[in-house]
């Protein structure tokens, strides 16, 4: 092998290994959600099943690239939706790589709130980190669910005279 040759393999070779790994792509998309919004639901009492009645269902596609277990996250605490309690299903994944999946959240009817408009929702594509969760992809939605639910402790009402 000619001295100029051997020269220009060992640059390529070094060019190669500088070359820095690919960084990690982690994503979340929604496909879907039923009923679509607007739509007015029942609130969820702790007990009751989940269904379509008192509970969205999110179909999403995700990507998980950068670690090797994650889940995924449903958040309806976000701004500009009212105090309320945010209840979810769970939807973990077991190992990296493309996938599918579904799941539901409602608003938690605690006796004190009629009605919980969620005007905004944030899907998050997470892991378990060393002090908590890490939030790998985000996806923000503006939606229109309205849930209602009964009040156990109304405003006791002035004497009838």
């Amino acid at each position: 092998m000619s001295r100029s040759r051997g020269s220009l393999l060992c640059l390529l070779g070094l060019s190669l290994a500088a070359v820095p790994a690919r960084a990690a792509i982690d994503s979340i998309a929604v496909d879907a959600r039923s009923p679509v919004s607007p739509a007015t639901l029942r609130g969820r009492t702790p007990s009751a099943p989940w269904n379509a009645s008192n509970s969205v269902q999110v179909v999403f596609h995700y990507n998980l690239d950068s670690e090797t277990t994650g889940y995924v996250a449903i958040f309806t605490g976000v701004p500009p939706n009212p105090s309320h309690t945010g209840l979810e299903t769970v939807f973990e994944i077991s190992e990296d790589g493309a996938g599918k999946g579904a799941k539901r959240f409602s608003v938690l009817c605690d006796g004190k709130s009629a009605e919980v408009e969620i005007k905004r929702i944030k899907v998050a594509l997470m892991t378990k980190g060393p002090v908590g969760p890490v939030t790998l992809a985000t996806k923000f939605l503006d939606v229109g669910y309205t849930f209602r639910c009964r009040v156990t402790n109304p405003t006791p009402s002035a004497p009838v005279k």
